[in-house]
């Protein structure tokens, strides 16, 4: 039968074992920790990937919101330009309209004086001469005589109309006043049937017509006074109208015969149509 071990032997193998122990527990550590910074190192190298890949694409991103945004200012650049252009167009064509349709209207108003310069230069111009004595006309004795007239314009007087009385007594001159303001400032109608129409070529020797008397008169030594209208037409077809008043008084030479205070006036009236 064996001895049991004694306590000294007991010590030294736990002495032993506890060494053992703690080796295995070293190498045990060693071990974890080298696979702990393993792990660490392949942890910290997953990161800085994942970061440079992040930084990367963000880095892209930055560039392609940069070169986009390049582009659209550059389009935004040219949509403006373009917009600018078009304006500058537009206004510049508004400009042209404006002068050109100014253009238009100056020579249009200018075609339309010269024109009228021309109508106005060119026109026939009647006028009267003078009037013979009078003399009763047949047969209810009613006093008569020659008007002459001429043309001094530079154009024939066309559709020429007389209209013309001789009003005696002392009330002569308010019926020939009363009887030019029954005419009117219109001239007389185209084809008066009181007269016919004719035509006196301008330069012409001075032509007659006769008036005579709306009334019988008592003799010739009265006063009187001689009423007309003469209505003429230029080549244009513009109106023109002379009135002519002549005034005799009692006493006078029966020859001599002058011009009423009013009523010796030429006008020109509307374009007939």
């Amino acid at each position: 039968m064996s001895n049991p071990p004694d306590l000294a032997s007991l010590v030294d193998l736990l002495r032993r074992s506890l060494t053992t122990i703690g080796q295995r527990l070293e190498a045990i550590e060693k071990v974890a920790s080298d696979y702990v910074d393993a792990a660490n190192a392949a942890n910290k190298a997953e990161r800085e990937k994942k970061h440079t890949a992040t930084k990367v694409e963000v880095r892209l991103e930055e560039e392609t919101e940069k070169k986009r945004s390049t582009e659209q200012k550059r389009a935004q650049g040219t949509q403006n330009f373009i917009a600018g252009v078009a304006a500058v167009t537009a206004l510049a064509a508004i400009v042209y309209a404006g002068i050109a349709t100014w253009q238009v209207i100056v020579t249009r108003r200018q075609l339309k004086a010269t024109i009228e310069f021309f109508q106005r230069d060119q026109r026939p111009y009647v006028s009267s001469t003078k009037i013979d004595s009078p003399v009763f006309a047949p047969p209810d004795n009613r006093l008569a005589l020659h008007l002459w007239y001429h043309n001094t314009g530079k154009s024939p007087a066309l559709h020429m109309q007389h209209e013309g009385w001789i009003f005696y007594g002392d009330s002569a001159m308010g019926e020939a006043n009363t009887w030019f303001k029954s005419l009117g400032n219109e001239g007389l109608p185209k084809s008066n049937p009181f007269f016919g129409e004719g035509f006196l070529m301008q330069g012409e020797n001075p032509t007659e017509v006769i008036v005579t008397g709306r009334s019988t008169a008592s003799g010739l030594n009265i006063q009187f006074v001689v009423g007309m209208r003469i209505q003429y037409f230029d080549a244009f077809n513009n109106r023109y109208w002379t009135d002519i008043c002549y005034w005799h008084l009692p006493d006078m030479d029966p020859t001599i015969s002058t011009h009423c205070p009013t009523h010796n006036e030429m006008y020109e009236g509307k374009k007939a149509n």
